[in-house]
C-alpha cells in the first residue's frame, strides 16, 4: 500500500497509468522472481516534471522511488532505496555541500526490522536522524531557491510498526512497563517532529502555504493472515517438495541477523549461489505447473493468477476460465474467519481491474485485499492464521491532511481528500494547468470564491515517458532486497 499511496500523491495516476504497484515489480519475463523498482520505473511524468516545464523550481528530499536521482528544476535528495556509495543527489554536488555546511543526509536508515530485541537503540537512531534531517531542510529552505519543496520524514512509520504495542493501551499485547520505560524517548521522537513543523512554518513565513500530509494512517494489528496458505489449503497453489538448506542459503540467513557494518563487509565473503535474489518467501518453492494463484510481496496486499500468456509458467486461460477463478478466490478469502472470534480476517477483496485504469494494468494484480481490524498479511507464517510477535502497527487506510497559508480557509475539515488529489491541488495552488489524465481534482480549501472565479484548467499532456522494466546490477538488487527486509517489506 506504501508504494501505491507515495506514488498517487505526486503523480495523481493510478498505477495502470504509470506503471508502479510496489517497491518490487515482477522480473521481466520470469514471474518467479521480484526485483526492485526504481526513479526510472514509471512510465509517466511526476508533479515535479509538470512544475518544471512551467518554470517552477522544485526541492524533492527524502522522497521514496527517487533514485536513481534525476535531473528536475531545482534539486534532489533521493528517498529509499538508496544505494549507499553511489551519488544520490542531484545536482552530484549538493551531496558534497550538505555534508561541509551542515554535516550530511543520512540516507536509508532507521531499518526497524534489524532492531527488534534493541527499541532504545532504535528510538535513539530515530531521533538522531531525524534531528540530522530537519538540519538539511532548514538549511535548504534558506539557501536554494524553490517554489515547491517536498521532504518526506518516515520516522513516524519506522517506530509505529515495531512500537505500536507501547503506544496503543487499547492493542491486545499492550505492555505497560515496556511503554513507561519508553515513554520518554517516544515522546523526544515525536515531539522533535512536531517542532520541524513549526520550525518550517516560521521560516517559510506567512506568504507560502505549508501542507502536511501522510500517506496512510496507522492501526494496531496482533496476528497475521498468510495468503499463501489459504491459496494452498484451496489447492490452488502448489509448492514443491522441501528441500535442505544449503551451506550457502543458511550462511545468507546467519548473515541478515547482523548489524549493517559487519554484514556489508562479511557479504563480500559469503557465497551467494543457493541464494535467488529476488525469489520472496511467497514465491520461494512452488511448483508453478500445478500453481492457479499466487502472492509476491507482503507489501503488494494482492492475489495475481497464474495467467497464460501472461506468466512463463502461467496455465489458467484468460477470458471466462480466470474470471471464474478470481470468484472462487474471493469467496474463499472472504468466508475465512479468526477461530478465536468467528470475525472475518479479510475486510475486502477487490477487482484490479475496477480500481486500476490505464495501459499497464498488465503489470499488475487480479485482486487486492484488505486485512479487518487487528490483522495484517505476513510472510513465511505457519498456517494460515497466527499471532504477530514482531509486528505490532500496520498502514490503515485513512491518513491525514493539514493546510495552512494564505487565503485557505481556518478551522473546517476538508471532506473526501484523497492523497490522489494532492498532485492537481499544488499545481493550481503554483498556478499551472493540470494533465487531464491526472485521476485526482483540486481540493477547495479556499476561503474566497477562487475555484469559481479561477477554476482549474486542465490540458492534455502529450509527454512520452519511457520508463525502464529493470536496471539493477545484482549486486544492487541484492541491496535492495536487504533493505526492504531491513524494513519489514520482504
Amino acid at each position: 500500500m506504501t508504494t501505491r499511496a507515495i506514488i498517487y500523491a505526486r503523480i495523481s495516476r493510478n498505477p495502470a497509468k504509470h506503471g508502479v504497484y510496489d517497491f518490487t515489480q515482477r522480473a521481466p519475463n520470469d514471474s518467479t522472481r521480484m526485483v526492485g523498482v526504481s526513479s526510472r520505473s514509471r512510465r509517466c511524468d511526476t508533479f515535479f516534471d509538470t512544475l518544471a516545464r512551467h518554470d517552477r523550481q522544485i526541492g524533492a528530499i527524502n522522497v521514496p522511488i527517487t533514485y536513481p536521482p534525476f535531473p528536475v528544476n531545482g534539486f534532489m535528495i533521493s528517498g529509499m532505496i538508496v544505494q549507499e556509495g553511489k551519488p544520490y543527489t542531484f545536482p552530484e554536488s549538493l551531496a558534497t555541500e550538505l555534508d561541509e555546511k551542515v554535516g550530511g543526509f543520512p540516507v536509508n536508515r532507521i531499518r526497524w526490522r534489524f532492531m527488534l530485541g534493541k527499541l532504545e537503540e532504535l528510538l535513539d537512531e530515530a531521533i538522531v536522524v531525524t534531528q540530522q534531517r530537519a538540519r538539511v531542510l532548514e538549511y535548504l529552505i534558506d539557501h536554494k531557491e524553490w517554489d515547491v519543496l517536498v521532504h518526506v520524514f518516515v520516522t513516524p512509520d519506522r517506530l509505529q510498526h515495531p512500537l505500536m504495542h507501547v503506544i496503543d493501551p487499547e492493542h491486545p499485547r499492550y505492555n505497560h512497563d515496556l511503554a513507561q520505560h519508553l515513554r520518554p524517548k517516544l515522546h523526544t521522537a515525536f515531539r522533535t517532529l512536531d517542532g520541524i513543523l513549526g520550525n518550517v512554518q516560521n521560516q517559510i513565513g506567512d506568504d507560502a502555504t505549508l501542507v502536511i500530509i501522510s500517506d496512510h494512517g496507522f492501526r494496531s494489528v496482533h496476528k497475521s493472515i498468510h495468503v499463501r496458505e489459504v491459496l494452498a489449503r484451496a489447492g490452488l497453489l502448489k509448492s514443491l517438495p522441501a528441500r535442505r538448506k544449503s551451506v550457502p542459503q543458511l550462511a545468507r540467513q546467519w548473515l541478515r541477523r547482523l548489524p549493517p557494518p559487519i554484514k556489508q563487509t562479511l557479504a563480500k565473503v559469503v557465497p551467494t549461489n543457493g541464494h535467488r535474489i529476488g525469489s520472496p518467501e511467497e514465491m520461494a518453492n512452488l511448483n508453478w505447473s500445478q500453481t492457479q494463484a499466487y502472492v509476491t510481496t507482503l507489501t503488494s496486499q494482492a492475489v495475481y493468477a497464474n495467467l497464460a500468456g501472461r506468466e512463463p509458467c502461467g496455465i489458467v486461460a484468460p477470458g471466462v476460465a480466470c474470471e471464474q477463478l478470481l470468484d472462487d478466490i474471493q469467496e474463499l478469502l472472504l468466508a475465512e474467519r479468526d477461530p478465536d472470534t468467528g470475525q472475518p480476517i479479510i475486510e475486502a477483496v477487490l477487482r484490479a481491474k475496477e480500481v486500476y485504469h490505464g495501459p499497464w494494468a498488465d503489470l499488475g494484480p487480479d485482486l487486492l485485499l484488505i486485512p479487518a481490524a487487528g490483522y495484517a498479511f505476513a510472510k513465511g507464517a505457519k498456517g494460515h492464521l497466527q499471532p504477530y510477535t514482531w509486528f505490532m502497527g500496520d498502514h490503515a487506510l485513512d491518513g491525514i491532511f493539514v493546510a495552512v497559508g494564505p487565503g485557505l480557509r481556518r478551522g473546517e475539515r476538508i471532506h473526501q481528500a484523497a492523497l490522489i488529489d494532492i498532485a492537481p491541488t499544488v499545481l493550481y495552488l503554483a498556478g499551472i494547468p493540470i494533465p487531464e489524465d491526472m485521476d485526482g481534482q483540486v481540493l477547495d480549501l479556499f476561503a474566497d470564491q477562487r475555484m469559481t472565479t479561477t477554476p482549474p484548467i486542465y490540458v492534455q499532456d502529450t509527454t512520452i515517458y519511457k520508463g525502464v522494466d529493470y536496471d539493477y546490477t545484482p549486486e544492487e538488487e541484492r541491496n535492495v532486497e536487504e533493505q526492504l527486509r531491513g524494513l519489514g517489506y520482504m
